[in-house]
């Protein structure tokens, strides 16, 4: 063989293998950018940027949004939890991770509000995974659900 027909040779594979990559794999790419951007679709402003950190933590989304919604800025809250992990995982899916870094997140989502120093009167309660029983008398809660939360205002 020559050194011409070595080079067609090469040319002809550069040339399949530039057809192959823009038909075969540009399309896949394509494709799969497109599906990543569908499942980040849904964060479409600041909130959803940060309630999207929660998720990422476990923390659930309703507990999160109702928070905000609920604990007005500059006040104070405690967060109470299931004591039991185990119970807390079974029941409620509180992953050891989320129990550990619930506190900090909510300190982070919350803010100017601050995690109370005491439970008194006018502290906001967050319940995730705990019994409420010892709360109710004096605890006006503004939303349950039945995954464990439920956030409230000690009354006295």
């Amino acid at each position: 063989m020559t050194i011409a027909v070595l080079r067609r040779l090469a040319g002809f594979a550069c040339v399949a293998a530039a057809a192959w990559l823009f038909v075969i794999e540009v399309p896949k790419t394509v494709h799969a950018i497109n599906g990543v951007v569908s499942y980040d679709g849904y964060v479409t402003g600041p909130q959803d940027r940060l309630l999207t950190s929660g998720d990422i933590l476990g923390i659930s989304r309703d507990l999160q949004v109702q928070a905000i919604a609920n604990i007005p800025p500059g006040s104070s809250y405690a967060l109470l939890l299931d004591d039991n992990k185990s119970t807390a995982q079974a029941v409620y899916g509180i992953s050891t991770v989320t129990a550990e870094t619930i506190g900090p997140f909510l300190n982070y989502l919350l803010l100017p509000s601050r995690p109370a120093s005491s439970i008194q009167a006018g502290t906001y309660l967050i319940c995730w995974g705990c019994d409420t029983t010892p709360w109710d008398h004096r605890t006006h809660w503004l939303f349950t659900n039945s995954h464990g939360v439920a956030i409230g205002r000690v009354t006295r």
